[in-house]
């Protein structure tokens, strides 16, 4: 199963991505899943912080996931194991 979701800039530091993440987590929990994996920007700190603090931990890079007005993202895979 995959899914994506994400919150607008005027909903950030509100506590609605971690109530969204804690779900997922537990849903993932509740279809007896072993790991629950999710990708994130390298420049978001904040949502690492954040999936670091629920239990994730990094396990991988992607040099150049996405390009954003001309400039080359990278990502981090984290996964929970459950």
């Amino acid at each position: 199963m995959e899914t994506f979701f994400c919150a607008s800039l005027n909903y950030h530091s509100k506590g609605i991505c971690k109530k969204l993440s804690q779900r997922a987590i537990d849903l993932a929990r509740e279809l007896k899943k072993e790991y629950l994996d999710l990708e994130v920007l390298s420049l978001n700190k904040k949502a690492i912080a954040l999936y670091e603090s629920l239990g994730f931990e990094i396990v991988g890079e992607t040099i150049d996931e996405v390009r954003l007005d001309g400039h080359a993202l990278d990502g981090l895979k984290m996964t929970l194991k459950l």
